[in-house]
């Protein structure tokens, strides 16, 4: 039988950190109520076995009493009225009703734990990790293409700091937390959520989930609650592609437009689909697109005297400069750099040739 998924709350909101699958606390309490009350049965039925072992103020010990007798040994009242009388028993309550009883209050603690105070501290520790998320990144869906973009975006661990992940299923925001991001559990097209976030400092915002019409709606909401944040997002159909502009977002994907491009060049090419697929495979491609700004060492030299990178445009007052113009390029102050460089940490390109 598949397991049940516990439904997103309200205002849905844990912080990963600190996140673990949740249990409806109606649920958690009456399963730690059916502990508590098999613990008890268990010392009632030590103590009725024993019953001879017991002595009264009356001289009888009937089940009321044994009954009696394990609720006032287990909260450790202990009036005194009724008490073991023999060697056997008092090793008895030592040995296997004591566990009992300090079981019977760890199930309580933990249960008050989890209810009430774990709640109360998750709360004070995700304001105070909102107040330290400036300039961050928020990804909106952890399937393939927004974990792929989060583990891109966070290959070091400062960096995955400032990554918030926001979800609807506990398992993937278990696997976001893993991973070391900030997780949101909930709808990134509610306001309430999005600010959740952090949505009013951050510096962008992508929405890789499985529907357009959750991706439109989400982008209008972000585009409302800021104005400046960068917003990415892809989108199923290549029709909506327009649609998610005007809705704000800067910059629009469609995978399976990309997917199709590349398989059709890929029936006359021999290696381009291989270089273009190594390029989007970054950071663990042997080459990797770079989209800097000219230092001081580089102004004045020609581009193709910058060395380990092939420079393939600037961005110069506004305007793009690529190595298709004719005449002689060089690197001027101020010019936003887009290059090829190989990747240091992959080693040697070696493309085998196809079958």
């Amino acid at each position: 039988m598949p397991k049940r998924r516990a439904r997103p709350p309200a205002e849905g909101a844990y912080v990963t950190s600190l996140y673990v699958r949740r249990t409806p606390p109606l649920r958690l309490f009456m399963r730690r109520v059916g502990l508590a009350f098999g613990a008890a049965l268990v010392a009632v039925m030590i103590f009725w076995f024993e019953r001879d072992s017991l002595r009264d103020i009356d001289g009888h010990v009937s089940f009321i009493d044994v009954v009696y007798f394990t609720a006032v040994t287990l909260s450790t009242v202990g009036y005194g009225d009724i008490v073991p009388v023999t060697d056997r028993a008092r090793l008895l309550d030592a040995l296997a009703v004591t566990p009992i009883r300090l079981f019977l209050w760890l199930i309580f603690l933990t249960t008050a734990y989890e209810l009430f105070w774990q709640r109360l501290t998750e709360e004070w520790r995700m304001k105070q990790m909102q107040k330290g998320l400036v300039d961050h990144i928020i990804v909106c869906g952890f399937g393939y293409s927004g974990s792929s973009a989060a583990r891109m975006l966070g290959a070091t661990e400062p960096e995955r700091q400032k990554i918030v992940v926001i979800e609807r299923e506990p398992d993937k925001l278990e696997e976001a937390a893993a991973s070391g991001f900030i997780g949101v559990r909930g709808d990134c097209t509610r306001d309430v959520v999005l600010i959740k976030a952090g949505i009013e400092t951050a510096s962008a915002i992508l929405f890789c989930v499985r529907s357009d019409e959750v991706a439109a709606l989400a982008t209008l909401t972000a585009r409302n609650l800021n104005a400046k944040v960068r917003i990415l997002a892809t989108v199923k159909d290549q029709d909506n592609l327009r649609l998610l502009k005007r809705a704000g977002a800067q910059e629009v994907i469609a995978p399976s437009r990309l997917a199709g491009h590349l398989m059709a060049d890929a029936v006359r090419s021999r290696y381009t689909t291989r270089f273009v697929s190594d390029l989007l495979a970054a950071p663990g491609g042997f080459m990797r697109i770079t989209e800097r700004s000219a230092n001081a060492g580089e102004v004045g030299r020609a581009w193709r005297d910058i060395p380990g990178m092939l420079v393939i445009a600037v961005e110069r007052a506004g305007g793009i400069v690529g190595f298709w113009e004719p005449g002689e390029h060089r690197i001027l102050d101020g010019d936003l750099i887009f290059a090829i460089e190989a990747n240091p940490s992959a080693g040697k390109i070696e493309l085998a040739p196809p079958l």
